[in-house]
């Protein structure tokens, strides 16, 4: 029997430093108040960032960028017995249609990304 290979989360590297810093900042509460209040920062950033990312992939789960990367194998379109529309035909078949749409969404993330971001540190 073989057991097959778990993969870790996306982003799981930033939600530890999201805890680290967060331990960080209550572990120097007493010392200096400064450090405290800069690894907390850091710590809600983190945390941003990674609500974020998480935020576009549940809200978007149907356009994530590397789906609009036009690879060697989706130029060779196999139609046989599947009807595509010509929006389907067009996007299949074009590298500049994917170039555009990958732009777009690259766009939407970061975008979702930064709102996430200036909402986590506007808040606290």
């Amino acid at each position: 029997m073989k057991v097959s290979h778990l993969k870790t989360p996306r982003l799981t590297v930033w939600l530890v430093a999201s805890i680290v810093l967060a331990v960080l900042a209550y572990a120097n509460r007493q010392s200096d108040p400064l450090l405290s209040v800069t690894f907390y920062k850091a710590h809600l950033m983190s945390l941003g960032g990674w609500g974020g990312y998480w935020l576009d992939r549940l809200i978007f789960p149907y356009a994530r960028p590397h789906e609009f990367v036009p690879t060697a194998d989706q130029f060779e379109v196999d139609v046989a017995g599947v009807e595509l529309s010509e929006f389907e035909c067009k996007i299949a078949l074009d590298p500049r249609a994917h170039a555009e749409l990958f732009k777009a969404v690259s766009l939407r993330r970061a975008i979702i990304v930064a709102a996430s971001l200036i909402c986590v540190g506007l808040a606290a």
